[in-house]
């Protein structure tokens, strides 16, 4: 079998408190490298907090999260930022750009603070591809706050995948956008990323889920695998009793 690129092993996560909440139940899940997976379910039943987790953006409170090999909860907090840094593209919602600087200086800030070292010439050369990958190089030079809401977006994709991840993750990437615009994201997403790259994307809209061969359902905390392609490796929570 082939090594996950992602491998959740009986994985969860409960916010604390005086009445804690259980955002994520005990979960085992593998996702492989150059899968394209939707995630899905209403407001409040752990999308979030599921990707939150996949981009070591938090701990799980149970369970073990294992990224391209490593264990993530032997890492130190050091480590798993560089791990983070050199494997993982994030894509929000909201764009999250540098309005007053130019487009390319937004792509290129990922690069600025990753845990390669490279040379002015070679942040270049990566801003450029990744900008022609989304067709925007023509827009290099252009204040962010002067783009469209569809050209915004695409340049927040150009800099998730400028430093060539293993893992591009988006939550509602398309939530912003009109359904023309939506359409034309979700192209990009799916056929610009860097090669063999892992595409995992949060939605709320079924028409966005549907492109993807892969889809996860996530309610009060439960993810079931719902629709796979013919060569997906697979373990959902109900093999392990969450």
């Amino acid at each position: 079998m082939t090594l996950a690129l992602i491998e959740l092993k009986q994985v969860g996560f409960t916010y604390p408190g005086v009445v804690p909440v259980v955002a994520l139940t005990p979960t085992t899940l593998r996702i492989g490298r150059g899968e394209r997976v939707a995630i899905v379910g209403p407001s409040g039943s752990g999308k979030s907090t599921l990707l939150q987790l996949l981009g070591l953006l938090s701990n799980p409170t149970e369970g073990s999260y294992w990224l391209a090999g490593y264990d993530t909860g032997l890492l130190s907090e050091a480590q798993r930022c560089d791990l983070r840094g050199s494997q993982i593209g994030f894509v929000f919602q909201s764009f999250h750009l540098i309005d007053h600087r130019d487009v390319a200086a937004n792509v290129e800030l990922p690069l600025r603070y990753s845990p390669t070292s490279r040379s002015g010439s070679e942040r270049m050369s990566l801003v450029s591809d990744a900008l022609e990958r989304v067709g925007l190089l023509h827009r290099a030079n252009h204040r962010c706050d002067e783009l469209s809401g569809g050209e915004r977006q695409r340049v927040a994709i150009a800099r998730a995948m400028v430093g060539r991840p293993s893992i591009i993750l988006a939550d509602e990437p398309t939530g912003n956008l009109d359904s023309t615009s939506s359409s034309q994201i979700i192209d990009y997403l799916l056929t610009s990323g860097p090669d063999g790259s892992t595409l995992v994307v949060i939605t709320h809209d079924p028409e966005v889920a549907s492109r993807f061969p892969r889809t996860l359902m996530i309610r009060d905390g439960h993810v079931t695998d719902v629709a796979s392609s013919p060569t997906t490796t697979r373990i959902g929570p109900s093999d392990d009793g969450a």
